[in-house]
């Protein structure tokens, strides 16, 4: 392997191990949502095909089954999504939630699940 090689084998590791912690964290905060089942199942499958890409293994087909959750998770809240840009109440999203401004959690869900659709199509385009 060239020395090239290795130092980019050794990135993409720090970026698993990285990615891991990160959704491991993720999961934990979740047992505090008032759905947490969902949640909490979405970001360990993530943080696994993580250390999964971290140990060298590909799981293709588990990526595959949490790419399809998290598309899922992205559909039903889209909705919420739509919500907040027309509301144009753009500081919300950093505020506590409320009856008011439904949106809000749909828009943090969003940008968790995107966030994690983004690390599963880089870990499985990465050969």
């Amino acid at each position: 392997m060239s020395e090239g090689a290795k130092s980019q084998s050794g990135k993409l590791k720090i970026l698993h191990a990285g990615a891991a912690l990160l959704f491991l964290t993720v999961a934990f905060v979740q047992m505090n949502d008032p759905d947490p089942l969902y949640w909490i199942v979405v970001y360990l499958l993530v943080a696994g095909v993580a250390v999964a890409r971290f140990m060298g293994r590909r799981m293709d087909s588990a990526v595959k089954v949490v790419v399809g959750m998290v598309i899922a998770g992205l559909l039903v809240s889209g909705p919420g999504v739509v919500g907040y840009l027309t509301s144009g109440d753009f500081n919300s999203i950093y505020g506590q939630m409320a009856m008011e401004r439904p949106y809000i959690e749909s828009v943090r869900e969003f940008l968790g699940l995107f966030v994690a659709g983004l690390y599963l199509v880089l870990a499985g385009v990465r050969r």
